[in-house]
């Protein structure tokens, strides 16, 4: 099964994650003004809550990762510049000759 994120521009509504406790504590103090030690209490299901919303960012990351090194791909099979595609992305000239050839070997 694979999972997809909504993109930009998907009709679909995008879902509202609703924080859990410890964060909204935390987002208050800081508001407040207040600088707080990182100590605070977390019960186990925020804890949990935390961890679950952890593995799905690291799967949206992987998914966007896997759907970048595509359109990396893509732009090097349309002529874009090496140079350019680092500029875009970020990543260094190296980075990108080892997507680009993944494919081919």
């Amino acid at each position: 099964m694979e999972i997809r994120p909504p993109l930009v521009g998907d009709s679909e509504p995008l879902e509202l994650v609703q924080p859990c406790p410890a964060t909204v504590r935390l987002v208050r103090a800081v508001a407040a003004g207040l600088r707080p030690i990182l100590l605070a209490t977390v019960d186990k299901r925020s804890l949990a809550q935390m961890a679950k919303r952890f593995r799905d960012a690291e799967q949206r990351a992987e998914i966007l990762r896997q759907e970048l090194a595509v359109a990396i791909r893509q732009a090097d099979a349309d002529g874009v510049a090496q140079k350019d595609i680092c500029e875009a992305t970020g990543y260094t000239r190296q980075q990108v000759r080892r997507i680009v050839l993944a494919v081919e070997s």
